[in-house]
C-alpha cells in the first residue's frame, strides 16, 4: 500500500513539472508568434521581461519538482528493497556509493547529464537565454532609434 502511494505521488510529481512545461511553451510560443506578427518593437521589452521572470519561475519549479522526484524515488527503491522485490526501472535512484576518485565523479555527472531533469533545467535555461536576447534587442531599439 505505501508503495503503491509513492509511486503515484511519483508519477502525480512528472504529470505536475509537465503540466507547467506545457503551459509555459504556450506562453513562450504565442509571445514569440505576437512579436513576430507585430515587429520586434521597442514597445515589446516589457512582455519579454514578463518572460524572462516567468523562465526563472519555471527553472526554480523544476528544480524543485526534480529533487522531490529523485526524494521520492530513492524511498521507492528503499520500500522496494525492504520488501524484497525489485523497483520498476527508469526512476532515477541515487545511492550513495563507495566508489571514489575521478572515474566515480564522471559517472555521476554523466548520470545527471543524462536524466528527464537535467533535460527540463537546460530547456528553461535555454528559453532564459533566448529571451534574455530578445529583451536586450527590444531595449537596444530605443538606443539606436533614439540616437
Amino acid at each position: 500500500m505505501v508503495y503503491e502511494q509513492n509511486w503515484l505521488h511519483f508519477r502525480h510529481v512528472e504529470n505536475e513539472r509537465l503540466w507547467f512545461t506545457n503551459i509555459f511553451a504556450l506562453i513562450v510560443a504565442g509571445t514569440f508568434v505576437f512579436a513576430a506578427e507585430s515587429g520586434l518593437r521597442h514597445e515589446l521589452w516589457p512582455l519579454f521581461l514578463i518572460l524572462v521572470i516567468v523562465s526563472l519561475l519555471g527553472l526554480q519549479i523544476t528544480i524543485r519538482l526534480s529533487w522531490t522526484a529523485l526524494s521520492l524515488s530513492n524511498h521507492i527503491q528503499a520500500i522496494a528493497d525492504e520488501l524484497g522485490i525489485s523497483a520498476i526501472e527508469g526512476i532515477p535512484v541515487r545511492r550513495n556509493s563507495q566508489e571514489s576518485g575521478l572515474l566515480a565523479r564522471i559517472r555521476r555527472s554523466a548520470q545527471f547529464l543524462f536524466t528527464v531533469a537535467s533535460a527540463f533545467m537546460l530547456f528553461y535555461l535555454m528559453m532564459f537565454g533566448v529571451v534574455l536576447g530578445l529583451l536586450i534587442y527590444t531595449i537596444k531599439l530605443n538606443t539606436v532609434s533614439v540616437a
